[in-house]
């Protein structure tokens, strides 16, 4: 494929000045419509070297690779980025992954969720997150279990951490903590 105009421009204005941002944007966006990692990885390892913080720039690098069906790279690239840039919507794609194209069990998955929520929890936008967290634990409770078991213990667990947690929109999480620990228990 012929590169274009703009590519080549951009291409030289980061020559010229390695941390130039607008033009790895332009750069980023015109390897986004490759499908070839050969085409794109280089510009992604470059553009890391000099912004290695640059969440979205990870984010654009994982979604390219996915589209590719180059999920051996993806996995690279999170163990590269994930700790280095604590970003939420970088972690959210990390989650999504898991679910979606590794279908993790449960309790790997929950490993990621206390790891994610280790690095972004106390971000103010991360009740989501919480809320997904606590509805995983929940998950593993069944009726009638022991209240001291380890599948309630971490529920509550997470419930209490998550209410504490300097987060808007996690109100609603107090009403549920509240009914659920009043299903547990008992009549």
């Amino acid at each position: 494929m012929l590169p274009s105009f703009r590519k080549e421009r951009c291409s030289a204005r980061v020559d010229a000045n390695p941390l130039d941002g607008e033009a790895w944007a332009v750069l980023i966006q015109e390897v986004m419509q490759q499908c070839v990692p050969e085409d794109f990885r280089p510009v992604f390892e470059s553009c890391t070297q000099f912004f290695p913080n640059a969440a979205m720039v990870w984010r654009q690098w994982v979604e390219a690779e996915i589209r590719a069906n180059c999920f051996d790279q993806v996995e690279g690239i999170f163990e590269r980025c994930l700790l280095r840039c604590p970003h939420l919507e970088l972690w959210r794609l990390y989650l999504q992954y898991l679910k979606d194209a590794k279908r993790v069990p449960a309790k790997e998955l929950q490993a990621a969720y206390e790891l994610l929520l280790e690095a972004v929890g106390p971000d103010v936008r991360s009740a989501p997150l919480w809320l997904e967290y606590v509805a995983l634990l929940k998950s593993a409770v069944e009726p009638n279990m022991m209240p001291g078991s380890a599948a309630v213990t971490a529920a509550r667990d997470a419930f209490q951490r998550a209410i504490l947690q300097p987060v808007a929109n996690l109100e609603p999480l107090w009403k549920e903590y509240e009914a659920w620990e009043n299903a547990q228990s008992g009549p």
